[in-house]
């Protein structure tokens, strides 16, 4: 007995030093690691000390270099987090979009950390992330100018110029500064406005930036705006003294030849008695200090002629401006021979997609029409070839300013089914949708129509377009139910906005829901309306039809004018009429499945 008692004392002895030992282990790992956190948070801050030294002598990469590394020491350190960011972005590394994203979620981030964060999204053109980030802002970060002028930015960058303008009004109430007038400037002139009050609005605005004692750089980028602005809406009495005031900028800050060059043009449609004393005195003023700058002035005044007797064609081959200005003036007053040779010896930047384009406008004028087809087709063959959507575009203008529509149709339709961050307002494209309807091209048709909606997502003609031709091509990625309701509401005279919810409603079964959105068009089938589109009546007959009101369907269906419809739509529509005319007794089949 005394000896099971010994025993069982001795194995206690053993435990207790067992835990004694895990103990001391525990509190010896603690310390380790402790003292490791410790070295590494001071080897950190020595590099991080390291950095921003290197970036004070302005050496960025080895300021990110060392950032990163004290990163990668004490991870979740703000003030490391900021200068890997600060100098990944003076770098343009690519380090820059996940240090940004980390800043931005940082739990010790301050708004202007976010704001930075934001800015640098919509610079790149990642409107996408922008807007998923700006979203994640508290309502007073929002609401703070800073956040209102980046979001004014990203409504201009997708053309959403109704809420850019209520956006930037209640930007100029809360702050209202120069820059903020100078940006309201600038989305007012976007605005398609006939009556010419959004620009007068605009020209007041750059009267109000455009003086002596304003901050030069935006007084000067107000008064370029008025470029942008067609001569017959200028406010010449405002810019009287504008020669005057760019005068007196210039004694303290650097003064671009276009903008004086601006000035005289201003005079010249102000004194146009003036007109040829004015244009001689300026080519002799800035012929030999910016050449370029002037011919192109010369080409905006419609003075091609001029031009051409001032410049050489070897001084043209000086730069790619001055070059395109004198083939552009050479093709205007026809001398085809110098066009010609200048093109046959190109300046070296010049885009071949652009040279083969002038001379397709070359031989069109010259009624060479079979050259000319071939020049233009490897014109656009070399565009096609090329990233993004400027070269494309840039052949489209010369296809429009040579008059061919089929080669400025062709360009700008694939200009379009590309990305961009570039975006075209819907309005300047708005031929394409009947060409492409008109030539049976639907596919690129929905493309262009989704990628301009990307760009305009509240414009009710893409939502129209893109929903229609997701339907009928049983391409549908998303509902769109609900934008429709509210655009049918808002504007309920829109026969196409009816037929395209109804036939939505009808691919998720709302039948009925479907044929009462299409009774204010129709109300029943006696009732005879001449003026419906063929998918009017196809949608309508398909709407009763499908409610089991076959009565009043079929004498629509009788009255579809298929010639009038695209060969895709009129596929779809003649098997779902089909089906739902003639049902089988235990037909089921939704309209989405047809």
């Amino acid at each position: 007995m005394k000896r099971k008692l010994k025993l069982k004392r001795w194995h206690y002895y053993v435990i207790a030093a067992a835990v004694l030992l895990i103990a001391l282990g525990v509190v010896g790992f603690i310390k380790r690691e402790g003292i490791r956190y410790y070295v590494n948070s001071w080897r950190a801050s020595g590099l991080l000390e390291d950095s921003i030294k290197s970036s004070e002598e302005g050496d960025w990469k080895e300021a990110e270099r060392l950032a990163f590394a004290a990163w990668q020491l004490n991870e979740g350190n703000y003030e490391t987090l900021k200068q890997l960011y600060k100098a990944s972005l003076a770098e343009r590394s690519r380090y820059i979009l996940a240090a940004s994203k980390m800043l931005f979620t940082h739990p010790e981030a301050k708004p202007e950390d976010r704001i930075e964060v934001l800015q640098l999204h919509l610079d790149i053109g990642d409107l996408v992330t922008f807007k998923a980030l700006f979203g994640e802002l508290n309502n007073k970060e929002q609401m703070s100018p800073d956040a209102m002028a980046l979001g004014v930015h990203f409504l201009q960058a997708r053309n959403d110029l109704p809420r850019a303008l209520t956006l930037v009004d209640e930007l100029l109430k809360a702050r209202g500064d120069p820059g903020d007038k100078l940006l309201a400037a600038e989305i007012l002139l976007k605005v398609n406005d006939p009556s010419g009050k959004a620009k007068a609005n605009a020209q007041r605005l750059i009267d109000e930036l455009f003086q002596v004692e304003s901050d030069p750089e935006i007084a000067l980028a107000a008064f370029g705006l008025l470029r942008s602005i067609p001569v017959n809406f200028w406010h010449l009495e405002r810019f009287a003294d504008a020669k005057n005031r760019l005068q007196s900028i210039s004694e303290s800050y650097e003064v671009h030849t276009s903008a004086f060059l601006l000035a005289k043009e201003l005079e010249v449609h102000q004194f146009p008695e003036n007109r040829n004393r004015i244009l001689e005195g300026t080519t002799t003023e800035w012929i030999e200090k910016g050449p370029a700058a002037l011919c192109e002035w010369l080409l905006r005044l419609g003075e091609s002629g001029r031009i051409l007797t001032l410049i050489e064609d070897d001084d043209a081959r000086e730069s790619i401006s001055l070059f395109r200005v004198v083939t552009l003036a050479a093709i205007t007053e026809k001398q085809w021979e110098r066009a010609e040779k200048l093109l046959r010896k190109p300046h070296p930047q010049m885009r071949p997609s652009i040279v083969l384009a002038l001379q397709a406008a070359i031989a069109e004028q010259q009624n060479q029409t079979a050259r000319s087809r071939s020049l233009w087709q490897q014109a656009l063959s070399q565009a096609e070839m090329a990233s993004g959507q400027s070269a494309l575009l840039e052949v489209a203008k010369l296809a429009s300013r040579s008059g061919n529509a089929e080669i400025r149709n062709r360009a700008v339709t694939e200009a379009l089914k590309r990305p961009s961050a570039i975006t075209l307002p819907a309005s300047d494209v708005a031929f394409l949708f009947e060409v492409l309807a008109e030539k049976e091209e639907a596919e690129d048709l929905l493309t262009v129509s989704r990628n301009l909606l990307a760009s305009d997502p509240e414009n009710p003609v893409l939502i129209n377009n893109v929903v229609w031709l997701e339907l009928v091509m049983e391409e549908r990625r998303s509902d769109y139910s609900g934008m429709l309701r509210s655009l049918v509401e808002k504007f309920p005279n829109i026969p196409p906005l009816r037929s395209t919810l109804a036939l939505s409603l009808m691919t998720t079964g709302e039948n009925e829901e479907a044929l009462a959105t299409m009774a204010p068009t129709f109300g029943s089938a006696t009732a005879k309306r001449k003026n419906s589109s063929a998918t009017d009546n196809a949608v309508a007959a398909l709407a009763f039809a499908r409610a089991g009101d076959l009565e009043q369907a079929r004498p629509l269906y009788e009255r579809i004018q298929w010639s009038g419809m695209m060969e895709i739509e009129q596929a779809f529509f003649k098997k779902a009429l089909n089906q739902a005319l003639n049902p089988e007794p235990d037909d089921a089949t939704p309209l989405s499945e047809n």
